[in-house]
């Protein structure tokens, strides 16, 4: 809960921890500023002091853990924020932090937090969660072995997400390349398009509903991520034959848009243009998801604010705005021999990322199974070697 105004004249206005800031992996980020109203003695109740481990209560984040390395001077803390502190001689906040990463990975946090509505991993969850605890020199040198482990893998997956992020922006770079000669000239794109609003009527019943995605263009809504639930009666939707363009006229200028696959009907918020003469709609829909041509839509985006601020309410791209557009439209022969390569780019591109995907995602479960292992003794740290019995190096420390 956010104290917004100040409840006595002696209340001090501080910083606060929030959900927001304790990210996955254990990690605590940088998130925007926001302050609220504290009691003096509620400020220093809810001090966060180097050593400490924080855990996310509830949310879509529940179960998540960070460490306070240094004390956060002036701070206070949410009540959605549970605050660990260690006791002296008897635990360490870094192995504490990732037993709680583990508990996470292994779903023994989303067992105790269980409910019939929203999960909530309490205070008094967190304090009855049973683990095991060596004493506390063991329990530095476990978190001194994975921090080296982990910063080293962590390392690995930046690197494999710059590369992926080079690659998108060669690849978007080569396409804008190829797109912007043909932008802005020729004939206005009402030459080429037709806005159809044709509805759907009896054939509701039988046709795919059509979803629009800035990541993926047009595709069938029970293939696509989308969870927004459609109308009952589906009847007014507009028809959109295979090879039409449908626009997401709100989400324009974002790139949403994309040819359909196949018969189906979509929203009759969504805009559908059908072609007038002979072009290849595939080829036109890649020029028009491209870079470029994405920048002249958001430029004549009408709402209210401006797209470059983020604060357009209510932003939509009219139909007549996006015909007026000019585009020079090669010969069919150009056009299909430029799909051909675009598409043979595309599917190299999305082999490499693929491939740099795979390879985050193995090392994410290394990181995992790592943690786990090390926090429940099966990992001597002096040497990162498994135990053959675990038991013996329990005892021993």
């Amino acid at each position: 809960m956010v104290q917004p105004s100040p409840a006595s004249t002696s209340d001090v206005e501080a910083q606060y921890l929030r959900a927001a800031h304790v990210q996955p992996e254990g990690r605590l980020a940088d998130a925007e500023e926001k302050t609220m109203w504290f009691s003096p003695q509620e400020l220093r109740d809810l001090k966060l002091a180097s050593r400490d481990v924080v855990v996310v209560e509830g949310g879509a984040g529940y179960g998540r853990s960070a460490y306070i390395a240094s004390p956060m001077e002036g701070w206070g803390y949410q009540n959605s924020i549970i605050r660990v502190r260690p006791r002296p001689g008897l635990s360490e906040g870094r192995f504490l932090n990732y037993v709680f990463q583990s508990l996470l990975f292994t779903g023994e946090t989303a067992l105790a937090a269980s409910v019939a509505t929203i999960p909530h991993y309490t205070a008094d969850k967190v304090g009855a969660t049973r683990h095991w605890m060596p004493n506390v020199e063991a329990q530095g040198l476990i978190a001194d072995f994975l921090d080296r482990e982990t910063a080293q893998i962590d390392a690995m997956i930046e690197a494999q997400e710059e590369l992926t992020a080079r690659i998108r922006e060669h690849h978007a770079a080569s396409r804008a390349h190829a797109v912007l000669p043909l932008l802005l000239e020729g004939a206005r794109l009402k030459k080429i398009l037709r806005e159809s609003d044709e509805r759907a009527r009896t054939r509701a019943e039988s046709l795919p509903l059509l979803s629009v995605s800035v990541d993926w263009g047009v595709q069938r809504r029970d293939e696509s991520a989308v969870n927004q639930a459609a109308s009952d009666n589906l009847s007014h939707y507009k028809l959109a034959r295979e090879g039409d363009i449908v626009l997401n006229r709100m989400r324009a200028f974002q790139g949403a848009l994309g040819r359909a696959p196949a018969d189906g009907i979509v929203s009759p918020d969504y805009s559908v243009f059908r072609p007038r003469q002979a072009v290849l709609t595939e080829w036109l829909s890649l020029v028009m998801r491209s870079g470029p041509f994405v920048a002249v839509m958001a430029s004549r985006i009408r709402g209210i604010g401006s797209v470059d601020s983020g604060q357009v309410r209510t932003p939509r791209l009219n139909a007549r705005d996006l015909l007026d557009i000019r585009l020079r439209i090669p010969n069919t022969c150009e056009q299909a021999r430029s799909l051909e390569e675009w598409n043979r780019t595309d599917k190299q591109i999305g082999d490499l990322i693929n491939s740099a995907s795979e390879v985050v995602r193995l090392l994410r479960e290394r990181r995992e199974a790592l943690i786990t292992a090390a926090v429940t003794g099966r990992i001597d740290p002096a040497t990162g070697v498994e135990q053959t019995d675990p038991a013996t190096y329990k005892e021993a420390s």
